[in-house]
């Protein structure tokens, strides 16, 4: 996961929700703050997902 700079001043969070394999997204934001909090939001919904041994 990470969150870039732009030239034109936004910043961009690059990440890959489920590992090397999972789905990527990718979001541009006029704050930093905000990329970050989004980021927590997704790495959050990832986690509160129940396990389930037999897909494993």
């Amino acid at each position: 996961m990470s969150i870039k700079k732009r030239d034109d001043g936004r910043y961009e969070l690059d990440t890959r929700t489920g590992g090397r394999n999972g789905k990527r997204t990718r979001k541009i934001f006029n704050r930093r703050a905000d990329a970050v909090a989004y980021e927590r939001y997704m790495l959050g919904k990832l986690q509160r997902k129940e396990w389930d041994p037999a897909a494993h």
